[in-house]
């Protein structure tokens, strides 16, 4: 698989999932297919092997597209594919969009995962992934209602969560969608107490698991790193057999790529304006992705680095609320 097939600078992690989306839910047309070769980026962050490899598998997968034969050397900014592809597919037809989407990130994108063809290598790093997870926790070896929080704690960024805000989520989960187990993954941090009927899985230190990385063939050559792909079936084997609900967190670009496939998903996003920053990848994404809710707080209300407002408002739970509601119903 060449590199050198698609015009690639450098992508963030988020952005990695949007493209390679837009690749395979784009028309058939020209135009589309400039789309797919030309995607730049504007980030500082070198690609990754585990990036090169998805988006060559999306580019060769059976489903991108193969007509058309120009190349736009413009580029694309940030947010167009989502903007012009991903969000008027999915508002077209969610569900034939969602498939679409499935199919290629968690099939057909490990075609030749440890020699195998699509369809075996993706029941097998499946079941070696549930084998995995119920070895991470006793209590994943009974059945509860469950949902994900994901814990963003960077240095020196402002979309980290803090302790309060996770309690605040743990609370909402369980009175609006009767969650008896949340399961933590992402960065370390101190968490709340366990609210009343209310247990915590830790599940923080996957990514960085021998067996995980044996799993995914992270840190092998870059035909050989299906780490993207694994972490997606990572959160859709949680989804769809360990009674994963939906996930919470902070706007993050590791988000994205579990939403398309269809685990429901909540993020909270900053408000600079009077409207919703729908202009964001993620802002766009939700407004027609069924499974996919934005809550907006106002700049300057929440802040993870001043202890004052370590809390989201009143009106921004609310907000939390009426979305966890929503997705509690699919």
């Amino acid at each position: 698989m060449p590199v050198t097939k698609v015009d690639l600078s450098s992508l963030e992690f988020g952005e990695t999932y949007h493209i390679g989306a837009a690749m395979i839910l784009a028309p058939k047309s020209n135009m589309c297919q400039k789309y797919h070769l030309s995607y730049k980026s504007d980030s500082d962050y070198p690609m990754t092997n585990a990036q090169l490899n998805f988006l060559n598998s999306v580019l060769y997968s059976p489903s991108y597209p193969r007509d058309g034969n120009g190349v736009n050397n413009n580029g694309l900014a940030k947010n167009e594919c989502t903007e012009d592809i991903i969000a008027p597919a999915f508002a077209n037809s969610p569900t034939a969009a969602g498939n679409i989407v499935r199919k290629c990130f968690l099939i057909e994108c490990l075609n030749n995962y440890q020699g195998e063809a699509a369809d075996d290598a993706a029941k097998e790093m499946s079941k070696k992934l549930t084998n995995f997870i119920k070895t991470q926790d006793d209590n994943l070896k009974t059945q509860s209602k469950r949902a994900i929080i994901r814990i963003r704690n960077k240095v020196g960024q402002n979309r980290n969560i803090t302790k309060e805000l996770v309690g605040q989520i743990a609370t909402s989960l369980k009175t609006n969608a009767n969650i008896q187990e949340i399961i933590f993954v992402g960065d370390s941090m101190d968490l709340p107490p366990e609210p009343s009927g209310v247990s915590f899985i830790d599940l923080r230190g996957f990514l960085n698991d021998t067996k995980f990385k044996e799993i995914s063939g992270q840190g092998e050559s870059e035909q050989e790193d299906f780490s993207f792909v694994a972490q997606l079936m990572f959160f859709f084997v949680l989804f769809r057999k360990y009674e994963v609900k939906m996930q919470v967190g902070m706007m993050s670009g590791a988000m994205d790529g579990t939403a398309f496939i269809g685990v429901p998903t909540i993020f909270f996003e900053e408000q600079s304006g009077a409207a919703p920053a729908a202009n964001s990848r993620m802002g766009q994404a939700a407004t027609a992705i069924p499974n996919m809710e934005q809550v907006s707080y106002v700049s300057g209300s929440f802040d993870s680095s001043d202890s004052k407002k370590s809390s989201m408002p009143a009106a921004t739970i609310t907000a939390l609320d009426t979305a966890i509601v929503n997705l509690n119903k699919l």
